[in-house]
């Protein structure tokens, strides 16, 4: 049975991908980065599926060739028939990451580049209302996001889908991808395309607290509901009203109803008027 060995992350997307590959394949194990803020115990709460799950050690980012070699020999000794980043949210060395397999070493993108390279595009995604986005397989560069075009399949963004299930979406679309692919993969035998990257290509960086931030006159009922139920996989939407910062755990529901005022608390839930109507929220503390 081919060895598959992931770079990945404690998120939906990584953990449906691994799912989709286990069904067909040895994933050997699954190498993540421990949140810099979790406890040992709030992480090992959160960890992916067995067999076998690694803290990836952040001096692999900070210290010397010589140590990144060294721990690169260790995950060798999975002997990986390939490796694959689904959900890594930090470059690797393509030549070192290598040097852990024999076959293509290639990283599966939630998104369709050259558009939204970068660690967060499903939530420019659903920030900016797109009504597609997809799943890109290229091989690993140089440049972050930068390798060739191996498959890519779009996606339809289904309005007011919860962002944990469209992460898990697409990772199931990775990891179907991948074994698709997997026998060119593994003899270096597949179709790749370079990619026609633009200065106008939009960078998905990873989202500051004011990207999440609200300001009701300039959103529309619905787009907002779309935003925050996509967004909240990443992060918490919020508003400043009536001079406090409230944070949004979920939309339950938008209407074509104006509010009297700004915004109203009521049976633990928020209203909040915007443009064309009201949007309902479930509050952080709830």
């Amino acid at each position: 049975m081919t060895r598959i060995l992931v770079f990945g992350s404690i998120g939906p997307y990584t953990k449906s991908a691994v799912r989709t590959l286990m069904k067909q394949v040895e994933v050997v194990a699954t190498i993540v980065r421990r949140p810099v803020r979790s406890t040992p115990e709030h992480w090992l709460r959160h960890l992916l599926l067995r067999p076998s799950n690694i803290d990836f050690p952040s001096m692999l980012l900070s210290t010397g060739v010589e140590r990144e070699k060294s721990l690169y020999k260790k995950l060798g000794k999975y002997f990986p028939d390939l490796v694959v980043v689904i959900g890594f949210l930090h470059w690797l060395p393509p030549a070192l990451v290598q040097s852990i397999s024999s076959g293509l070493v290639i990283n599966a993108h939630p998104a369709l580049l050259p558009k939204d390279r970068g660690p967060a595009p499903p939530f420019w995604a659903f920030r900016r209302g797109d009504e597609s986005t997809g799943v890109t397989l290229h091989s690993l560069s140089d440049r972050f996001d930068e390798g060739d075009i191996i498959a890519q399949q779009t996606v339809t963004i289904p309005r007011g889908i919860d962002g944990y299930r469209f992460a898990e979406q697409l990772g199931e679309i990775a990891g179907q991808l991948i074994l698709q692919k997997l026998p060119d993969l593994l003899t270096y035998s597949v179709a790749r395309t370079p990619q026609m990257i633009s200065a106008d290509d939009f960078w998905a960086s990873q989202p500051t607290h004011d990207d999440f931030r609200i300001v009701p006159e300039t959103w529309q009922a619905e787009k907002l509901f779309h935003f925050v139920r996509g967004a909240r996989v990443f992060g918490a939407p919020w508003a400043k009203l009536g001079g406090d910062v409230y944070y949004f755990s979920d939309a339950i529901e938008f209407t074509s109803t104006h509010l009297p005022g700004e915004f109203l608390l009521a049976s633990g839930k928020l209203y909040l008027a915007v443009s064309d109507g009201t949007v309902v929220f479930r509050l952080m503390h709830e």
